[in-house]
C-alpha cells in the first residue's frame, strides 16, 4: 500500500478488541471533559479507553507492543495468561497514548479545545476550515494546524 500524497510504503494495523465484560461507549466530548475534572478522569482512568480512530503519538512503543502481542498470541502456551497480559498492556498503552494526547492538547491550547468541542456538536453541518476560522475569528491556516495536531 502506498501513502496518499506521499512516498513510500505504509503499514496499517487493524486492531479489534472484543471485551469479555460489558463495554461502555463514551464520546470524545466526555473524555475531553473528564480530562478537565479530576473526579471524572479518575473514573475513566480505571478503565481502558480505546479510541475508534486517532493518531498515535508514541508510534515506536505501540508498534513494538503490537508485534510482541502478535508473537505471543501465535505461540503455544499452556495458559492464556501471557497473551492476555500482553493484550492488556497494549490496550493500556493505547489508552495512555490517547489520553496523553488529549491532555497535552487541552493544556497547551484552550482555544483548540473550544474549537474541537464546537466541531463535535456540529458534525452534521457542512464545515470547511475557512468557515470554521471565520466563525472563531481566526486565521484559517492556524485553525488547520490546531485541528491536525489533535489526536484522531
Amino acid at each position: 500500500m502506498e501513502r496518499v500524497g506521499g512516498t513510500g510504503p505504509v503499514t496499517i494495523y487493524w486492531i479489534q478488541f472484543l471485551p469479555k465484560d460489558g463495554e461502555e461507549r463514551v464520546t470524545d466530548q466526555q473524555v475531553t471533559t473528564a480530562i478537565r475534572d479530576r473526579h471524572d478522569l479518575g473514573r475513566l482512568a480505571n478503565n481502558v479507553i480505546l479510541p475508534q480512530y486517532y493518531q498515535i503519538r508514541e508510534f515506536n512503543r505501540i508498534n513494538t507492543l503490537c508485534l510482541q502481542t502478535l508473537l505471543l498470541i501465535r505461540g503455544n502456551y499452556y495458559t492464556e495468561a501471557l497473551p492476555s497480559y500482553a493484550i492488556t498492556e497494549l490496550m493500556l498503552e493505547i489508552t495512555n497514548d490517547f489520553v496523553t494526547g488529549l491532555h497535552h492538547l487541552t493544556r497547551v491550547n484552550p482555544k483548540a479545545t473550544e474549537i474541537i468541542d464546537w466541531l463535535g456538536s456540529h458534525l452534521t453541518a457542512e464545515l470547511t476550515v475557512r468557515g470554521l476560522a471565520e466563525h472563531f475569528g481566526m486565521n484559517y491556516r492556524y485553525v488547520s494546524r490546531l485541528i491536525k495536531k489533535r489526536p484522531g
